[in-house]
């Protein structure tokens, strides 16, 4: 059976929002079959407040480091072991000269089981004419999502469903939707948790380009994987009556981006990626050495 020897909490894990990253690959672990042993060693430790952690997969180590921003929280050079980046674009390694570096998924912070069911629910048709924009304004986002907030309003009024609403009438809510409209967290071309959501539910999604690396080094393409617009979103409304006129292309898009969901989102496609890293990482090293 694999094992997975993964940071202890002794108390210098943040609560909240970044406790949900640990959690998040923990419960993973376990939904892959792979016993996990809380322990806390020299390998097996928690980043505190720079946003990384290291654990032992089979015997082998690995950092993971859960920034949304481009910047690495420690050097990569420093460890003798796979580096792995989540939110990583192309852009993000710059003059660092290291080989140690992989993408890796972002967080998916909501119930799996419950997600799959409800996924089972949702089947994108394109039809009618409303537009989903139900993000907070908050943190990074709160300027640029409250900008779009209130262009949506004034243009299509009732035709806009935003505001918070729960977890699971939130996915349903896309059985009847036009399109959803993605303003990204942190920076406006990464790849946001509740768009990565969108995406597992096959819904056309307009948003500015995405430069975020998934596992295995797959990206976002415009108008395959969604519809793209400019950075400042000038030409949002003329995007969504796009969508209005091509509904075919819409639902062809959302299926697109369901397709890349599932490449990549999923317990045992995750663990299995890990793996064959950590296992050509160690491969290489030996062949180095010898």
């Amino acid at each position: 059976m694999d094992v997975l020897h993964f940071p202890k909490n002794d108390g210098s894990v943040k609560e909240g929002y970044y406790n949900a990253y640990y959690a998040f690959v923990r419960r993973w672990a376990l939904a892959a079959g792979i016993e996990v042993i809380d322990t806390k060693t020299d390998k097996v430790w928690c980043g505190r407040s720079i946003n990384t952690f290291s654990c032992v997969y089979n015997d082998a180590q690995f950092v993971m480091d859960f920034s949304d921003f481009k910047k690495f929280q420690m050097n990569p050079v420093e460890f003798d072991c796979p580096y792995f980046k989540w939110h990583y674009s192309y852009d993000c390694l710059g003059h660092l000269k290291t080989k140690n570096v992989y993408p890796l998924s972002i967080l998916l912070g909501f119930a799996w089981k419950q997600f799959c069911e409800c996924r089972k629910l949702v089947t994108y048709k394109a039809n009618g004419n409303k537009i989903l924009n139900n993000q907070r304004p908050r943190h990074a986002a709160a300027k640029r999502r409250t900008f779009v907030h209130e262009m949506l309003t004034e243009k299509y009024g009732k035709d806009l469903s935003k505001g918070y609403i729960g977890q699971t009438d939130w996915w349903l809510s896309h059985n009847d939707c036009l399109v959803a409209v993605v303003v990204p967290g942190a920076r406006n071309d990464m790849l946001d948790r509740g768009h990565f959501e969108e995406m597992g539910l096959g819904i056309c999604i307009i948003c500015p380009e995405i430069v975020t690396v998934l596992l295995r080094n797959l990206v976002l393409e415009p108008f395959k994987h969604y519809v793209p617009v400019e950075p400042d979103y000038s030409d949002l409304i003329e995007k969504i009556e796009w969508c209005k006129q091509h509904r075919d292309e819409c639902i062809h898009i959302g299926n697109q981006a369901r397709i890349l969901f599932d490449k990549v989102a999923n317990p045992h496609k995750y663990w299995t990626y890990i793996r064959e890293i950590l296992h050509g990482y160690s491969e290489h090293l030996y062949n180095v050495e010898k």
